[in-house]
This record gives C-alpha cells, sequence and structure tokens, in this order.
C-alpha cells in the first residue's frame, strides 16, 4: 500500500509539471502565432490546466475502470466549487463583478444539470462525446466573441510573467516543452490510475470512491495552487473564473472526449449520489453569485463544511 501511495504523489507531480511545462509551451505557439490574450487564457491555459483530468480519466477508461474516469470528473468539479473557492474566499473575498460571472455560472449550472440527465438517460457513447465537443465549440466561440468587447489588459496582466519566459525561447524550445509537458502528463496519468486501482483493493474501498476523492483531488492541484496563489495577492476573483472554466472543460471537453475514444456506463452510486452533489454545489454557487456582491469568509466556510459533510458520507 505504501508504494502505491508513493506511485500516486508521484503521478501527482508528473501530472503538475506535464500540465505546467504544456500550458507554458503552448502559451508560447499562440503568441508566435499572433493569438489575443484573452483565447491564450480561455482556450490554452484554461484546456492545459484540465489536461491532468483528461489523460487520467481517459487512462482509467481505458484500462476499464470507470469509477475512475467518470469520478474524476464529479469529483473535480465538486472540489474545484466546494474546496477551491472555500479556501480562496477564507483567505480573502471574492468579488461578484459583471454580468460575465453570474452568467458562467448559469452556464455551469445548466451543464451540471445536462450532465446529470444524460448520464442517467444514457451510456456515454461516441455520438455523446461528439455532442459534447460541439457544445464547447459553442461556448468557447460565446466566450471569445464576447470577451473581445471588453478589454483584454487584465488578462495581459496575468499573462506577462509566462509572456516574459517565453518570447526569450525558441521555437524548438517551446515545440519540446510542449512534447515534454505530453509525455509527463501520460506518463504521470498512468501512475495515479494504476496505482489508485491497486490502492483501492488494497484498502478495501470501491475505484469509484477513490477517483472521486484521491484522484480528483490530485488532478485538482493546478487550481488549488492557482486559488491560493490569486487569494493571497487579493486577486480572489481570479480563482472564480479559473473555477468556472475548468467546471465546463469537465464536463465537455474531458467527457466528451472520454466517451469519443471509448464508450463508458456511469456506475451506479455516481448516478444515485456524487452527480447531484455536483449539480447541489453548482446551484449552491449559483445562489452566491445571484444574491451577493462577493463571496466571503462565512460563504467560505460553509463551501468547505459543505464538503467535509459530503466526504463524511462518501467514505464508509
Amino acid at each position: 500500500m505504501t508504494l502505491n501511495i508513493l506511485l500516486i504523489v508521484a503521478g501527482f507531480g508528473l501530472l503538475v509539471v506535464g500540465g505546467e511545462l504544456l500550458v507554458r509551451g503552448a502559451v508560447g505557439l499562440a503568441e508566435r502565432l499572433k493569438v489575443s490574450a484573452f483565447v491564450i487564457g480561455a482556450v490554452v491555459i484554461g484546456f492545459g490546466s484540465s489536461m491532468p483530468e483528461l489523460v487520467t480519466s481517459i487512462e482509467a477508461a481505458l484500462i476499464g475502470a470507470p469509477g475512475i474516469a467518470i469520478g474524476n470528473i464529479v469529483g473535480s468539479n465538486i472540489i474545484n466549487i466546494l474546496v477551491v473557492l472555500g479556501i480562496a474566499a477564507v483567505i480573502a473575498p471574492i468579488a461578484i463583478s459583471g454580468q460575465h460571472v453570474r452568467i458562467d455560472t448559469i452556464i455551469v449550472c445548466a451543464l451540471s444539470a445536462a450532465f446529470v440527465a444524460v448520464c442517467t438517460a444514457f451510456q456515454l457513447t461516441p455520438l455523446i462525446g461528439a455532442m459534447l465537443l460541439i457544445a464547447l465549440a459553442v461556448y468557447l466561440t460565446y466566450s471569445v466573441r464576447r470577451e473581445m468587447q471588453s478589454t483584454n489588459a487584465e488578462l495581459e496582466s496575468d499573462l506577462s510573467v509566462v509572456d516574459g519566459e517565453v518570447q526569450t525561447q525558441s521555437g524548438w524550445m517551446i515545440a519540446g516543452g510542449v512534447l515534454m509537458g505530453f509525455a509527463l502528463l501520460v506518463l504521470g496519468g498512468h501512475f495515479v490510475v494504476s496505482s489508485a486501482v491497486s490502492l483501492a483493493k488494497s484498502v478495501g474501498v470501491s475505484e469509484t470512491i477513490i477517483g472521486l476523492t484521491v484522484v480528483a483531488f490530485g488532478t485538482s492541484l493546478p487550481e488549488i495552487v492557482t486559488a491560493i496563489v490569486a487569494a493571497v495577492r487579493r486577486h480572489a476573483d481570479v480563482a472564480l473564473g479559473n473555477v468556472l472554466g475548468s467546471c465546463v472543460f469537465n464536463l465537455l471537453a474531458i467527457a466528451g472526449t472520454l466517451a469519443l475514444i471509448t464508450p463508458v456506463s456511469v456506475p451506479a452510486e455516481i448516478l444515485q449520489f456524487d452527480n447531484l452533489i455536483m449539480l447541489s454545489a453548482a446551484t449552491l454557487l449559483l445562489i452566491a453569485v445571484s444574491l451577493f456582491r462577493q463571496i466571503g469568509r462565512p460563504l467560505g466556510m460553509v463551501f468547505l463544511g459543505g464538503y467535509a459533510v459530503y466526504l463524511t458520507a462518501l467514505w464508509p
């Protein structure tokens, strides 16, 4: 069991480093192609930060571990909303500024409801996967057009650290970073999934519980770190945007790609309990952004307390 835990930790490390290399390389390539700052942030960085979830879920599905594959998606969204935002709000208030935040929260809530309905009625097949990816393309098109009408100044500032590093690199170095990032992601995903399956067997719990908690927490590390750094720097609203984008990518890009590659049956325990928790968390966030001007420390504690209650109910 100790070896499995060490391999899971090592796998998480590879996922984090691989995701970082991939994002930095992708930003460099995008800038060389003169892509706008928003597209870099919304598409390149947004998708890149979700790569650990994508690789891990695909790896799990291919070896016949749907509990980890789907549990990772659902568990990551639950962690994003309750834990990531909870931690950020406890450190610094998260400002609810503009209609864009409320609209994106409505989208996350609607997608969560749609995901629950689809999983209840159907198996995740390649056809459904294609539909989810089409929905992702529609969402990205809408987001890009919306943001192109507003200023990119804040986002350009957020990307300045990355810009300074990638501009000094050659095209070959950037491409090498992207390839290395993908390789580390694949290797890390393999370590995490294979070791998580072995760990579940050794401790006598289901793969689904491991996927919903241990694996989901590990693949959510980029979002957790980003939220803490943003909150400490008094830019906690960045954490909210990152969480909303990550939730959309999990439900559309990851579930869609997963279903397109191989049909997946959603485990009964996720259908009966965890999907509803994910939808409840999204609904709670929607209520919060609709009623309040900020998510402060009290609400942050409510979010974290909600996750603690969920864990208590989940683990035997």
